[in-house]
């Protein structure tokens, strides 16, 4: 065999010994690993009879397989996810208009969960990053979510994870609010306007409003608490028309 080829024999020799010491270390790492986790799982049991019937403690949870068959799984990847359903939190998306007027610790209810009560809640974080989300009408909107907690967990039993909820946010509240119907208010130029019953006719009133829901609107000028406002005054109804009050049948 010339001297050369030797010598190349000689290295494979070397590497494959090499590789033969290393693959027994791994065989001797992997032993001693299962040996300490047979130790863990047999600890508890161990204990329980030594002591004459050990307590172990059990936590109810969610438990989320995100590999559905079988495969290959690379290092680091996820299996599971675990969840603690008295930890529940509740994510609503707002529109990003409506997201600026919500501000941390405010008041909201959540609604449409299953039952005919609504529960209590707490705004707890406003995102600081937005998304695009397209409506059901097909119109992009920029959204952002905002996370409640719930004021009592238990009556939340429930629900789970993925649930599907309507929730109210307080923007603002005030008590003693002078307040009408925004089915009465009418546009009068720049300003608004309601039809006030005074004397049996119809007398256009200009008034000042703050705050307004699209059911009922904060009044701050222009109307007192006795006034009688007329609700959805039609084309019929002109300022000093003579009006009457019924009761719908």
């Amino acid at each position: 065999m010339p001297a050369q080829a030797a010598d190349l024999r000689e290295d494979d020799r070397r590497l494959a010994a090499e590789a033969v010491t290393a693959a027994e270390f791994l065989v001797q790492v992997a032993a001693s690993e299962i040996d300490r986790a047979r130790t863990r799982l047999a600890r508890p049991s161990a204990s329980g009879v030594a002591g004459g019937g050990g307590a172990r403690a059990r936590r109810r949870c969610s438990v989320e397989a995100l590999r559905e068959s079988e495969s290959i799984v690379p290092p680091g990847e996820p299996l599971l996810e675990l969840g603690d359903p008295g930890q529940l939190e509740i994510v609503t998306d707002l529109l990003s208009t409506d997201a600026v007027r919500v501000s941390a610790g405010a008041r909201a209810t959540i609604e449409q969960w299953g039952e005919d009560i609504a529960l209590d809640a707490t705004v707890r974080r406003i995102e600081p990053a937005g998304f695009t989300k397209i409506s059901a009408l097909g119109v992009a909107e920029q959204r952002v979510n905002v996370i409640l907690d719930a004021a009592d967990p238990a009556a939340c039993a429930a629900l789970g994870d993925a649930y599907r909820v309507d929730v109210r946010t307080v923007t603002w509240e005030a008590s003693n609010v002078l307040k009408v119907p925004t089915s009465a208010l009418f546009r009068d130029g720049e300003t608004w306007a309601v039809y006030v019953v005074r004397d049996g006719r119809a007398r256009r009133t200009r008034i000042e409003i703050g705050h307004q829901t699209p059911r009922e609107a904060k009044v701050t000028a222009g109307l007192t608490e006795a006034a009688q406002v007329i609700v959805h005054p039609g084309d019929l109804v002109r300022d000093g028309v003579r009006v009457r009050e019924f009761a719908p049948s």
